[in-house]
């Protein structure tokens, strides 16, 4: 299959440097609690504040994983770390997946591509379109925003 608009598919740096971005903002907001947590003062209170507090932060957080991506796929093609890199997520026709598409690509298929020691991520290097294993399964590519 072939990209209707001819843009250029995207090395695996430069689709490692938006996921570390995508996985940055998560990490910082999760490393805060856990201080906030650890620096009270008994570990009583830090116990009864994990209780209250975690379950304030891993929600929004899940809620993000579950919503966030697929939504923002599905809608503009790039989340936040792919728009400031200058790439996009399309079908192989160029058009923008659907929700449920994107869906399956960032929950099914992406643990796929983790097996045997991130294989599915590594035939990036190898592929002619620079496609993981869960690009290929939802039919997508990673490609350079125009």
């Amino acid at each position: 299959m072939k990209i209707v608009n001819n843009s250029k598919y995207v090395n695996f740096g430069r689709r490692l440097i938006a996921h570390l971005i995508d996985t940055v903002i998560p990490f910082i907001i999760m490393v805060i609690a856990i201080w906030y947590i650890l620096s009270l003062p008994t570990a009583e209170a830090k116990l009864l504040q994990a209780i209250e507090f975690l379950p304030t932060v891993f929600i929004p957080l899940i809620f993000i994983n579950l919503i966030y991506f697929p939504a923002a796929l599905s809608r503009w093609g790039q989340t936040l770390g792919r728009y400031l890199v200058g790439i996009k997520v399309t079908k192989t026709d160029g058009k923008l997946l659907t929700f449920k598409e994107a869906f399956l690509r960032e929950f099914i298929a992406k643990p796929v591509s983790s097996v045997l020691f991130l294989a599915g991520f590594w035939a990036v290097l190898f592929q002619e379109r620079h496609q993981a294993w869960h690009d290929e399964l939802v039919n997508s590519v990673v490609v350079y925003k125009s």
